[in-house]
């Protein structure tokens, strides 16, 4: 019985923790949609500062691929929380600086590099080890844990813009993110990852602690012989590094393609838009109170996200990226509509948007980063997520660096066609999506 009690403890810690570390890339996330507003920013600068994210978001991904295979799947989670403490800290003690200059500087843009490049280690790590260290019974579940834990620090984030200023807020994060440090330290290694490096005594070890010993079988059920391979340290030449997916076998380029196309639609929902300009969206919704209308959306999303983790084990993948789609298409129609008329209640556009995020939340958010996982082995899921991930990434800058840029344009088509038509791009891409999904 104490061994019973002791591995429902010890994994129960792994699990809170590692979700306690997906928190991090959400409060980078959630950061801009304040600041923008805070800091004085020009249409051009502040597309930068939001889209800087992904610069650095993408760069960490790259560098995951390499190290999730060799360095394994902790140790790289570990070491996404020195950059992401650096990049807050940084951040502050820029504070004098663009109050004295009354515009942000580029060592500003470069704290927000470090925080995206902490990001982009964080999250496909923490989806690898979340996915590894899970029973089976509850894969799903654990496996939305990630996008639960980041759509909770976006509402973090959202929530201190109310009452806090931009800089009080980067302390905090970098407060919390040295927290989250110490947790990740005293988290053990996946041990489907030690079996993979030949460490088998430490992985059994390990397996113990996390899923029990009764008679002879393991607590809960959970593979962990799963496509294992040789343990050799494989030498790789700065091409591999750079393109992570010309090291997935052959054999799993169908696999690639598809966990690509996954990221790509993904992006192009234009969710990390909404997110990262959420106050100016709310302003654009005639939002009497921008802060206030930004949090209730990152909450509503955190509601979602924690209901569809309970849902994706119980429902077929392919049926929620339907759905998610076609939620989202409504939504966003009619969003389009209801800011199209000159006399509307800031409330109505404001329920548009959320429940655009009721259909992300159920499909488009979690399931991409999810799917993906499952598709490959561990043998090639470190090199082939992380080079879906990055993928996902360099969308996310052109999406998010075209946001404010195509909003203000709008104004001109405003007075050529009809107020906000802008605004009517935006469920196009779900209609592919759409379709894409019926085709596979």
């Amino acid at each position: 019985m104490p061994s019973i009690v002791n591995f429902h403890i010890t994994s129960s810690f792994v699990i809170i923790a590692s979700t306690l570390s997906s928190i991090t890339p959400g409060l980078a996330f959630g950061f801009s949609s304040a600041c923008t507003l805070q800091v004085y920013f020009t249409i051009s600068k502040s597309a930068i500062f939001a889209s800087s994210l992904n610069i650095g978001g993408f760069l960490g991904g790259l560098l995951s691929a390499h190290m999730l295979s060799t360095a394994g799947r902790r140790f790289t989670l570990l070491v996404s929380c020195v950059p992401t403490v650096l990049g807050w800290l940084w951040m502050y003690l820029c504070s004098d600086v663009i109050y004295q200059n009354a515009f942000p500087t580029n060592l500003f843009l470069f704290g927000r590099l470090l925080t995206g490049f902490g990001a982009g280690l964080c999250i496909p790590s923490s989806a690898t080890y979340m996915l590894e260290i899970s029973p089976t019974k509850i894969r799903g579940i654990v496996g939305s844990l990630p996008q639960v834990g980041i759509v909770t620090g976006i509402c973090i984030s959202f929530f201190m813009a109310m009452f806090t200023l931009w800089e009080q807020i980067a302390l905090v994060n970098s407060i919390f993110s040295s927290v989250i440090l110490i947790l990740v330290w005293l988290l053990p290694e996946s041990p489907k990852w030690l079996r993979k490096a030949g460490r088998i005594h430490e992985a059994n070890s390990i397996s113990i602690q996390l899923f029990g010993i009764v008679s002879g079988h393991s607590a809960d059920t959970i593979d962990l012989n799963e496509s294992i391979t040789n343990s050799e340290t494989k030498q790789h030449s700065l091409w591999h590094y750079i393109f992570p997916c010309s090291l997935v076998p052959s054999s799993q380029q169908p696999q690639l393609r598809m966990a690509t196309a996954l990221m790509i639609f993904q992006q192009l929902t234009g969710v990390n838009a909404i997110l990262f300009f959420a106050e100016s969206v709310c302003l654009i919704g005639n939002a009497k109170s921008p802060p206030v209308c930004a949090f209730s959306i990152g909450f509503f999303q955190m509601i979602f996200t924690i209901l569809a983790a309970f849902v994706i084990n119980h429902v077929r993948r392919k049926m929620l990226l339907q759905f998610s789609a076609f939620i989202m298409f409504i939504a966003l129609l009619a969003y389009s509509i209801t800011i199209s008329t000159y006399s509307y209640s800031d409330e109505l556009g404001q329920f548009w948007i959320i429940l655009f995020m009721f259909g992300y939340s159920f499909g488009w958010g979690p399931l991409p980063v999810l799917i993906s996982m499952e598709l490959f082995p561990v043998s090639s899921r470190g090199n082939a997520v992380s080079a879906a991930i990055a993928i996902n990434w360099i969308f996310a800058f052109i999406i998010t660096e075209l946001f404010e840029i195509t909003v203000h344009s709008g104004h001109l088509c405003q007075k050529l066609l009809f107020k906000n038509s802008t605004q009517w791009v935006r469920p196009i891409p779900k209609l592919f999506i759409s379709a894409y999904l019926i085709l596979i």
